[in-house]
């Protein structure tokens, strides 16, 4: 679904006026924070969305084969979010 999307989001930026690249997370741009959101699903053009889809594609189906709950759930994103260093 996620992937579907990216598809919709950079079709509608191609039919459009305007550009959705705006929208996205600008370097030194503290007003831009909101693109950290949304900046995933934008992208430059119709070869950079190729270019993740597959990728995106084939780790997406291995996570859901694994689970989400054991990725979440494992002791490094774990003491992570905790706050705790990595490796301690």
């Amino acid at each position: 679904m996620l992937l579907a999307l990216m598809w919709a989001i950079q079709f509608a930026d191609a039919v459009l006026p305007g550009s959705f690249t705006g929208w996205g997370l600008r370097s030194w741009d503290l007003g831009s924070l909101p693109g950290l959101v949304l900046g995933p699903l934008l992208h430059a053009n119709w070869a950079h969305l190729v270019g993740n889809s597959g990728p995106f594609l084939v780790l997406g189906c291995l996570v859901a084969v694994e689970g989400a709950t054991r990725f979440w759930g494992s002791p490094s994103w774990s003491r992570w979010s905790a706050g705790q260093a990595p490796g301690s």
